[in-house]
């Protein structure tokens, strides 16, 4: 889902597991989320293309997880 510029992913009953935006660009990369639920945010900064995602979705499981 998105809107007003952020991605909103959400759980099995409709709520909001995380909203943030990302952003890519020649030699830049980034994730910015937060996690309502947990009350937790996480900012990746990338000087590499698409460098963010992996460790963003990393970071994602181990929010979830604790």
């Amino acid at each position: 889902m998105y809107g007003f510029g952020l991605t909103f992913l959400l759980g099995g009953d409709g709520e909001v597991v995380r909203w943030g935006h990302t952003g890519e660009e020649d030699g830049v990369s980034a994730r910015l989320y937060h996690y309502p639920a947990a009350d937790v945010d996480i900012a990746i900064l990338g000087n590499v293309s698409w460098s963010a995602g992996d460790l963003g979705w990393a970071l994602h499981e181990v929010v979830l997880d604790a």
